[in-house]
C-alpha cells in the first residue's frame, strides 16, 4: 500500500518536479539532507519543492545544475538533460508554479541572474559601472 500510495504521489507531480526529483535523487551526488544543507534550506522545504507544494526561487536552480553540471559526472547527464529539455517548455505547462516564474523555466534562471547583476551593477561607482559594461572587467575587491 505504502509502495502505492508513493506511485501515486509520483504520477502527480508536474514534469517541473519530477525533472527536479530527478536532479535531487537519481544522480547519486547527495542525499537529500546533503541537498538541503548544500542549498541552505530546511529539509522540509525541499521537499515541498519536489511535491509541487512550493516553487524554488532561481538561484536554487542555479546551484543545483551548475553543481551537477561542474561534479555530477555521467550519473548527472541523464537527469540533467531531461530537466534541460524540461526547462525549455511553456512554464505553465511544466509546473503549476509556472505563471509565477517566465515563460520558460530557462529564462526564469537567465532574468533572475540578469537581476542579481543589476544589484551588483548598482553597488559600484559611476565610473565602476560603465567600466564593467565597456570592458567586461568588475573592479578589484582589494
Amino acid at each position: 500500500m505504502i509502495e502505492t500510495a508513493s506511485n501515486e504521489t509520483t504520477q502527480r507531480r508536474s514534469p517541473f518536479a519530477r525533472a527536479f526529483k530527478s536532479l535531487l535523487d537519481d544522480t547519486g551526488f547527495y542525499t537529500r539532507a546533503e541537498w538541503a544543507n548544500f542549498l541552505s534550506m530546511p529539509e522540509a522545504r525541499l521537499e515541498k519543492i519536489v511535491n509541487d507544494e512550493a516553487a524554488p526561487i532561481a538561484s536554487t536552480l542555479r546551484m543545483t545544475l551548475d553543481i551537477l553540471r561542474m561534479r555530477g559526472g555521467a550519473a548527472a547527464i541523464p537527469s540533467l538533460t531531461e530537466f534541460d529539455r524540461i526547462a525549455q517548455l511553456p512554464a505553465d505547462q511544466v509546473s503549476p508554479h509556472g505563471v509565477h516564474t517566465a515563460p520558460t523555466i530557462a529564462i526564469y534562471l537567465e532574468t533572475e541572474t540578469l537581476v542579481s547583476f543589476g544589484r551588483k551593477l548598482r553597488s559600484l561607482t559611476p565610473g565602476q559601472a560603465i567600466n564593467v559594461l565597456k570592458e567586461g572587467l568588475w573592479p578589484s575587491l582589494h
